[in-house]
Parts: structure tokens; C-alpha cells; sequence
């Protein structure tokens, strides 16, 4: 989108769509069910309406901004997003050092963007002067109360700072993202190298936004008009991911997987009958992974298929329409325990599962390295290269990469000395699950063939006598016997059959 293009015309709004991948079967004594739930989005009629943008810039212009030229190249940045708005978009620009300044424009009001509106806003950026200390909470509160013009709209804020939040109080930061959660979204960026990597990471998990180190305030620019360009594309305001929950059921946790990292357990609204709802916001046409975990008290459940949940996006309006066709959790207990005869997670699953791993392994090893623990360090940050490596996740080894060397063997050794700059820019980064490779279909023509000289695997444990078994070999040649099999329980395989079995041997027969 360029300078002075006109709002394209979303009136269709979007519709949405939904799959879950779940494992069908829950052992015995487990009593956790883990979902990945996949949103995708286009544009139909007949889901969420359309919302016209709103844009705030928020620009911190505290007295660190002076140093190296850093004001300097946000004015830039800042000019060169505003270019990229649409007209329409309605849009100010907040100035915070150690308290919040609406600068454009000067009224408290939004200003529809034209071409008259972009000099003017550009001409108050360019007048801005560094000075003061550094209060978030105040640019954010601001920021709240200018959006509240704007009921309805697409809400988008970006915010940068160069340092820490030191005039600032950390109870009033969390009490204000508690008053700002699921009003507006906000990308953070941190500038430099003075400013605390978890504090940004929290703001813009809390506001549903991702969070990155831009170390040299050059690079900027170049950021600021890739998420002008992401923001314009929004064509829908906010969704809620409807949970129906089985009464036997309670929900642990929501982890939003791609594109980026985000915990939005904390943003869940209990509704009447077991629902509840987890507010989404700004959506254009994309795809979106939740990893949902639900806990159940696994006495209480019976040896039958469960709906754990049904899920479901549905519209912010009062008759919280449906945005999409529901699609189901389903669970069957079975009567072996979890050493027997283990339920096999998808390998979807399992990803997403993997991926936060990798988060924590590589946070536990740079707060082992900056406390000089060099052995956890490296004893992390290599599971954290293994995972990267399994799932094809470059951009996450690439930033691993700043901080240990992998030889052609795959060995991991920690660098000999660590910029502090990498540390920023390899713990900020929230958005790294965008370049990792979604699991394929399980399509056996495109395994390895098993050696011709290679052992059987071991047949799995066998259930308790006097109930029918089934055998299944997978395409690997792996063999699982079990009353019902749907998927391949060897470890690492999980091979999902098209059909749950029909050779009956008699339990009293060994298996071929």
C-alpha cells in the first residue's frame, strides 16, 4: 500500500475456518488433553464484519533518545510509517518520556489520514525534542483512552523504547496492561542495548503483540514500514475463540503457536455454561495455531468417546455470532495405563509442544550464561538447537547461532565470548514461529525405507487378556497389537491409520 491509496473495501468481512488435531485416545491414568487448534481466515460474507483502521504511534522521546543519533532516526521511521497509511485510517501520534503527550494531532481527537493529515503529522514529529525520564504506563493509558474514540475499529499501536522503565512503577505497568488487555494491539520494539528484554516481551504479550530487538535504530525504519503494512491488511477488529467445555473438563492453558508467541490463557472470559471465550485481535486473511490443554480428573471419566470441547470463533457483537462451522475435541479413555499402551499426540502436537521447549531451554541457558553457569548453559541451549534443527526452524537457529557454534557434526559448544546484543535479540524476538515447517501429512511414500537387514521392532506391550486384539503395521514396519489402533505407538512414529483396525486376533494367540 502507497501513500494515498484508499481503504480497500472490506465490507465482505471475513469467515473462518477450523481443524483441531488432537490424539483420540487418553490412557487411563492421563488426564490431560492437548489440541492444536488451526484459525484461518478469508473473505466471505456471513462471518465478522469489517472494521476500518486506527493507528497509534507511540514514540518514546526520553533523554536517552539524545544518544547516537536515536531520535533522529525514529523521526524517520515514524515519517516513513505514516507514509504508509491508507486514507482513512484514522491515526495520532503519542510522544512519552516520564509522561504521556498526545503531539498529533493536538486536540486529544484521532485525525483521519489524507495527504493534508501526513505533512502536518510529519512536520510534528520532525519538532519533537528528547528530554525526561521513562513511564510506559502513562503512553499506554493515553493510548487507551484515544482508542476509546474509536469503538469498533481495527486498533493497532506500535510503541519503541530505548531504555529501562525507570520512572515508572512495575505495579502501575501491570495494572494498566490489565485496564489495556484486548482493547488494542500493540507491537513493541526494543532500541539499543539499555532496555530489559523481559519488559518488552511482557507488554506485548499482554497486548497481544510481538515483541523484537531492533539494536541498531537504523534498521527502524525498515521495521516500522513492515508493520504498517501488516496493520493495513487487518480487515476484521476482533474475534473470540469460543471453548464449550465438557463439564468434566477444565481449560489449562491457550498458547497462540504461529505466528508468533503468545500466551493468552490470562485473557479468558468465563461465559454460563461451561464457555469460554479468548478474545482475538486484529485479523486479516491468515492462519493462526492455539495450542489448546485441557485437565480432566481422570476417575471421573468414562471408558467411552468424550466431546472434551467444542470450539468455535465467534463475532464481537451482542449476538456473539458464530464466524464458523464448530469442530470438536474428542477423547476416548481406554483401560490400559499410560506405560501400557500410550496414546500417540499428533505430530502436530508435538511441534507445538517442542516449540515451547525451545523458548524455555534457551531463556534457562542465557540466565545460565549471564550467571556464569557455563555447563546448564550449554546443556539448554543445545536441546534448544536440537528442537530448532528437528523442525527445519532457521530464523530460531540462525539467532541460536550468535550464541554457540555448531560444527558439521551437529556438535554444540558455547561462543567463546557473547555480544550483548545477541542476548537482546535472541530473548526479545516473540514472532520466530513464522519460517518452521508445519508438520507434513503423514504420507508414507515420502518416509525412508527401512533397511532390508534391519530388525523388527519390538511388538508393544500386549493389554489385558481377554479382550480381542488388533495388529497394524505401520509403512516403517513398526507393529502395534491393541484393541483398537489408530495410530502407530512406536515413539518418534505415529503413523495414523485410515481406519481403526479389522484383522481380530484371539487374545489367546500370539501375534504373527
Amino acid at each position: 500500500m502507497v501513500s494515498g491509496e484508499l481503504l480497500p473495501d472490506f465490507q465482505q468481512g471475513l469467515r473462518f475456518d477450523l481443524t483441531v488435531d488432537s490424539a483420540q485416545d487418553l490412557p487411563r491414568d492421563a488426564s490431560r488433553v492437548d489440541a492444536l487448534v488451526t484459525v484461518s481466515s478469508r473473505r466471505g460474507g456471513g462471518g465478522a464484519a469489517a472494521g476500518t483502521p486506527a493507528q497509534i504511534i507511540i514514540m518514546d522521546c526520553s533523554s536517552s533518545m539524545l544518544r547516537m543519533g536515536k531520535l533522529a532516526h525514529a523521526r524517520r521511521a515514524v515519517e516513513a510509517a505514516i507514509d504508509m497509511l491508507a486514507d482513512g485510517t484514522e491515526l495520532a501520534i503519542v510522544a512519552g518520556n516520564h509522561q504521556a503527550r498526545q503531539v498529533y494531532p493536538a486536540d486529544g481527537t484521532l485525525a483521519r489520514v489524507s495527504a493534508r493529515a501526513r505533512t502536518e503529522a510529519k512536520v510534528a514529529v520532525s519538532n519533537l525534542a528528547a528530554a525526561g525520564g521513562t513511564a510506559i504506563s502513562t503512553w499506554l493509558m493515553l493510548a487507551d483512552r484515544l482508542f476509546g474514540q474509536a469503538p469498533g475499529a481495527i486498533r493497532h499501536a506500535v510503541l519503541y523504547t530505548d531504555g529501562i522503565n525507570e520512572t515508572d512503577s512495575p505495579r502501575a505497568l501491570r495494572a494498566v496492561l490489565r485496564a489495556c488487555a484486548d482493547h488494542f494491539t500493540c507491537d513493541v520494539r526494543g532500541v539499543g542495548l539499555d532496555w530489559d528484554p523481559a519488559e518488552v516481551r511482557r507488554i506485548a504479550e499482554a497486548l497481544q503483540g510481538e515483541a523484537e530487538a531492533i539494536v541498531d535504530v537504523a534498521d527502524l525504519r525498515e521495521d516500522f514500514t513492515r508493520l504498517m503494512q501488516r496493520a493495513q491488511g487487518m480487515v476484521v477488529a476482533r474475534v473470540c475463540l469460543r471453548l464449550t467445555i465438557d463439564s468434566r473438563f477444565r481449560l489449562e492453558s491457550v498458547r497462540q503457536i504461529r505466528p508468533a508467541e503468545n500466551d493468552v490463557t490470562g485473557h479468558q472470559v468465563p461465559q454460563d455454561g461451561g464457555v469460554v471465550d479468548i478474545p482475538l485481535l486484529g485479523w486479516g486473511e491468515e492462519a493462526r495455531d492455539y495450542l489448546v490443554t485441557l485437565e480432566a480428573d481422570a476417575g471421573r471419566l468414562p471408558f467411552e468417546e468424550i466431546r472434551a470441547a467444542l470450539i468455535d470463533v465467534v463475532a464481537d457483537d451482542l449476538a456473539a455470532t458464530s464466524c464458523a462451522d464448530p469442530v470438536a475435541v474428542t477423547v476416548t479413555r481406554q483401560p490400559y495405563r499410560q506405560g501400557r499402551a500410550p496414546g500417540s499426540q499428533p505430530e502436530s502436537v508435538t511441534q507445538a509442544m517442542d516449540l515451547q521447549r525451545l523458548r524455555a531451554a534457551q531463556d534457562t541457558g542465557i540466565a545460565a550464561w549471564q550467571r556464569g553457569d557455563h555447563q546448564t548453559a550449554l546443556r539448554e541451549l543445545t536441546e534448544a538447537v536440537a528442537i530448532a534443527r528437528r523442525h527445519g526452524a532457521a530464523a530460531h537457529l540462525a539467532r541460536l547461532r550468535r550464541l554457540v557454534i555448531i560444527d558439521d557434526y551437529g556438535n554444540v559448544r558455547l561462543q567463546p565470548s557473547i555480544d550483548p546484543a545477541d542476548i537482546l535479540i535472541t530473548r526479545t524476538h516473540t514472532g520466530n514461529n513464522r519460517d518452521v515447517l508445519r508438520p507434513a501429512a503423514a504420507d508414507p511414500a515420502s518416509w525412508p525405507r527401512q533397511p532390508a537387514q534391519a530388525p523388527a521392532p519390538p511388538a508393544p506391550a500386549r493389554p489385558p487378556a481377554g479382550e480381542d486384539l488388533v495388529r497394524r503395521t505401520c509403512p516403517r514396519g513398526h507393529v502395534t497389537i491393541a484393541p483398537v489402533v489408530r495410530f502407530c505407538e512406536e515413539d518418534g512414529c505415529g503413523y495414523q491409520f485410515g481406519d481403526p483396525g479389522v484383522v481380530s486376533l484371539s487374545p489367546a494367540s500370539p501375534p504373527a
